[in-house]
């Protein structure tokens, strides 16, 4: 079963998407059944839109050349994280003036 993304689901558990995507039971696949390559980058909050314009455009073209997936079927997601939230050593980045 595919969901709106395009993930196709394994196993009666993966019913609801969520659970299924933290599972790591998904594949993702393109019209004609190829899979899709997936990188999900985590990066701290605040870099600009041209940063993450240029990850997306480096992380995908660097898919294409390592596993010769056509361009169109690259996915790239990049979550942002609040410093907050971004641990290291124990201390936020934010307390570490990142």
């Amino acid at each position: 079963m595919a969901d709106a993304a395009g993930a196709r689901h394994i196993g009666a558990e993966c019913n609801a998407a969520a659970s299924c995507h933290r599972a790591g039971r998904h594949r993702f696949d393109d019209k004609e059944g190829q899979s899709m390559p997936l990188a999900e980058i985590t990066m701290i909050e605040g870099r600009t839109e041209d940063q993450k314009r240029a990850v997306i455009e480096k992380v995908t073209q660097a898919l294409v050349e390592a596993v010769g997936a056509p361009i169109q079927t690259v996915r790239v997601v990049i979550r942002e994280v609040p410093k907050t939230n971004w641990g290291i050593g124990g201390v936020s980045a934010k307390d570490l003036g990142r």
